[in-house]
């Protein structure tokens, strides 16, 4: 290999891994596929991080030591523009990679040229557990219109793709920056997951705060809402507010919201047909689905409820074709029941 033109740069940010990161290193270096570079970025660790990497003789190693603690994205990011190699392949500083994911995953980006990322599916550490990832490109992206169905720490994608479109990881979508760029690269071509799990996947308690869990609720409804757009951006206000309430976990909804929405999912299955972006029945499903939750959420949580509401519920079924389970019916059918059965009588 020559030291200045690596066939790909490792992205390894770090911070206080000493308990992982022997191994994770040394798994990357065991790899198959030998020409690489390793650039591991460590955020200011406190532990003994750094002189565990120092003590590791290989010309592959990196070690980039930022001056200030500025964050897991910045990390990425200082990777990307470091970064010599023709791929990048992520890493994190507790997993373990397998000996040949890194021959798996270049073999099929040079056998397919319109692919822009391959990741795995992959296993959680000290479980039997095998994490199954959708395969095929339709899969992904229909499956990113609801969460990210690539692990981070998997993947291998094109460094041309993010020098060619100026792309880097979102700093404002952190602890989501990843469900973020990959949803900006699936507009440059096609993704795939091997289904084979290529790397163990450390779970631990350090990993995720509820400050973190809301901040990446948040992110990700703005991704969600980015991808929606690829077929139709041209939303009103209130479409865009009712959008806003489909996709959020939490909302108020009002009968004119459902009225609303049906006008979106025409707008959106039009675009969807015009530029084919979707697999065009699994995007019809998955406004479906979007729209029974919905109005079955606008229903179950009216408080005041008497027998119109309940035939308001069975014309809107009618209307637009909804289907709902045998439960949600009965469920609103026995809250009208109960309505007239608690009703004061009329005083003579």
């Amino acid at each position: 290999m020559k030291i200045d033109s690596p066939i790909v740069s490792v992205l390894m940010p770090v911070y206080n891994c000493e308990a992982f990161i022997e191994s994770a290193v040394k798994s990357i270096l065991n790899q198959s596929f030998k020409e690489f570079e390793l650039l591991l970025i460590d955020d200011c660790s406190t532990d003994a991080t750094v002189d565990i990497v120092s003590k590791i003789s290989d010309t592959r190693i990196k070690l980039i030591q930022k001056s200030e603690n500025s964050g897991y994205t910045n990390s990425l990011n200082q990777g990307l523009n470091l970064a010599k190699g023709i791929y990048i392949a992520r890493m994190d500083g507790d997993d373990i990679s397998h000996p040949k994911r890194f021959e798996k995953q270049i073999q099929f980006l040079e056998q397919n040229t319109d692919y822009v990322l391959c990741g795995s599916n992959y296993k959680i550490i000290d479980t039997e557990t095998i994490i199954t990832l959708p395969e095929f490109n339709d899969d992904i992206r229909l499956t990113l219109l609801s969460y990210c169905c690539l692990a981070h720490p998997s993947v291998m994608f094109r460094k041309s793709i993010i020098d060619n479109n100026s792309l880097q990881y979102d700093k404002n979508k952190e602890p989501a920056e990843d469900y973020d760029l990959w949803s900006t690269l699936i507009k440059y071509g096609k993704i795939l997951n091997i289904q084979e799990p290529l790397l163990d996947y450390r779970v631990h308690q350090n990993q995720v705060s509820q400050l973190r869990i809301t901040r990446q609720i948040s992110s990700s409804k703005e991704t969600k809402l980015k991808l929606i757009s690829y077929v139709y951006n041209s939303f009103t206000h209130d479409e865009l507010v009712v959008l806003d309430k489909c996709i959020s976990t939490y909302r108020e909804i009002s009968d004119s919201d459902i009225k609303l929405f049906h006008q979106i999912k025409v707008k959106l299955l039009k675009g969807n047909n015009s530029l084919q972006f979707y697999q065009e029945e699994g995007f019809r499903l998955y406004l479906k689905r979007m729209e029974i939750t919905f109005i079955r959420s606008y229903f179950l949580q009216v408080k005041k409820y008497n027998p119109s509401v309940f035939i308001e519920f069975l014309s809107i079924k009618l209307k637009y074709n909804l289907s709902f389970t045998t439960y949600d019916i009965i469920k609103l059918l026995i809250k009208s029941m109960l309505f007239l059965k608690n009703k004061p009588e009329n005083k003579k």
